[in-house]
């Protein structure tokens, strides 16, 4: 199993490599490209699925950079005919003689036997914006992505965790009035650690609780985090750039209280 597209940073394995291993010894090998299968559309984006052609099953979430509402996924596979391993027939819901006869039935498409047409929502959109335009929209958000975090990079209130492969982007507000002197270097780094696993989430708890931005949370190396997936087109560098004013701001007032309390 490979993956196109972490949930965390959006890192992509290396399919090639991954394929290479799998023909070695006879192996299936499947991509989980829930996240980051929407490449395979840009032009420019696709050499970062290298690899991902050689891939005997796919999945991949439409609602994620595809831009459909939750939920539209699908499963894919090389070779269609081995879809049949799903197939089972039951006499009160799509008896063998409807198969003789013909009669269109998912069952035998789907491990669920009751679902939505969600089918018709990336074909609707495909035929209104076509590849290229989608295509604009995936770029996009990557691109916004690396200018984001190019804006973490020059501000040393913030650190970024990781440099973004697709439209996560994974970051910290860095407490900088701790006072580590005159404590011993195992307590000062324990209590540095605390003080920001502390601060970013009660940043991200309070930026939420008054409405101002929605941030995802996560950590890194055991270490609390912050995060931004940007998934729509019509989001602005200057959007962008006022929450994370949002979050220095907030981080400032609530690393003073915690010095004035320490």
């Amino acid at each position: 199993v490979g993956t196109a597209g972490t949930t965390d940073f959006g890192s992509i394995d290396p399919l090639e490599a991954l394929a290479d291993r799998a023909a070695e010894r006879d192996l299936w090998f499947h991509v989980d490209a829930a996240y980051g299968g929407a490449c395979a559309i840009s032009d420019r984006l696709r050499p970062k699925l290298a690899g991902i052609d050689r891939a005997d099953s796919i999945a991949v979430d439409f609602h994620k950079l595809f831009y459909q509402p939750i939920s539209c996924g699908a499963f894919l596979l090389r070779d269609g005919d081995r879809y049949r391993f799903l197939e089972r027939n039951a006499s009160y819901l799509n008896p063998e003689r409807d198969d003789a006869a013909g009669v269109p039935n998912l069952v035998s498409k789907s491990t669920r036997t009751t679902r939505r047409f969600d089918a018709l929502k990336p074909f609707v959109t495909f035929n209104a914006l076509g590849r290229t335009g989608v295509a604009d929209c995936v770029e996009y958000v990557c691109e916004l992505a690396d200018a984001v975090a190019a804006e973490i990079r020059t501000e040393p209130a913030l650190e970024l965790c990781c440099e973004p492969e697709l439209s996560a982007v994974v970051f910290r507000y860095r407490p900088d009035r701790l006072e580590r002197s005159n404590r011993p270097p195992e307590r000062a780094d324990s209590d540095t650690s605390t003080a920001v696993d502390r601060i970013n989430r009660a940043i991200r708890d309070e930026l939420l609780a008054d409405g101002e931005v929605v941030l995802a949370r996560t950590e890194v190396d055991g270490t609390a985090a912050l995060k931004v997936t940007l998934l729509n087109p019509r989001t602005t560098r200057s959007d962008l750039r006022e929450a994370l004013e949002a979050v220095i701001d907030r981080g400032e007032a609530l690393e003073h209280e915690l010095g004035n309390s320490a």
